[in-house]
């Protein structure tokens, strides 16, 4: 909630285990942002297209595999955003899109030992992953075990405890990547 001190948050989208977290829904509710409870099929506009919702959440209990799941193909390049998502989500994700086919990954629960396990990363098939971590961060992640996984399947890797935030820009029919520190 630290961001919503620093800009204007008019909405937020949130896995119906989300509002099992009484502090998170009552700091939002004073911020006077608009949750939206997503649904799987949902369509969060995004460029000239849709980030679709793929999960919104297994448990129901506001855990990591309760992370809202999206996908979308922009400008002919496959993005898989996992959140918090870890091998269980994982699982249930591949029995209800067995053909689920990416090329850019955003690995799930900061590349932690629970999240992208080999039948996952190999059925996906990634070209790129994408790790959101901090640096020097109290839980070890990413997991050398998780790297090694990406490693084998020849996945380039770009993490943002070494590279910073990053920033993925389109240009000339091409995705560009830039890191800003």
């Amino acid at each position: 909630m630290n961001l919503a001190d620093k800009i204007k948050i008019k909405e937020i989208w949130v896995s119906p285990g989300e509002l099992t977290n009484n502090h998170f829904v009552e700091k939002l509710k004073k911020a006077n942002i608009a949750i939206h409870i997503s649904k799987v099929g949902d369509k969060i506009p995004i460029f000239d297209s849709a980030l679709q919702v793929l999960s919104n959440g297994y448990t129901g209990k506001g855990d990591n595999n309760d992370s809202i799941v999206t996908y979308g193909n922009f400008y002919h390049t496959k993005f898989l955003f996992t959140g918090d998502l870890e091998q269980e989500g994982e699982k249930e994700l591949l029995r209800n899109y067995p053909k689920l086919k990416v090329d850019v990954l955003k690995v799930g629960h900061h590349g932690s030992k629970t999240s992208s396990n080999h039948d996952f990363i190999k059925e996906i098939n990634p070209k790129l992953a994408l790790i959101s971590v901090g640096k020097e961060n109290r839980y070890g992640h990413p997991n050398q075990e998780t790297l090694e996984t990406l490693k084998k399947y020849q996945i380039r890797i770009l993490r943002t405890d070494q590279k910073g935030a990053l920033k993925l820009m389109q240009i000339n029919q091409q995705w560009r990547i830039q890191t800003v520190r």
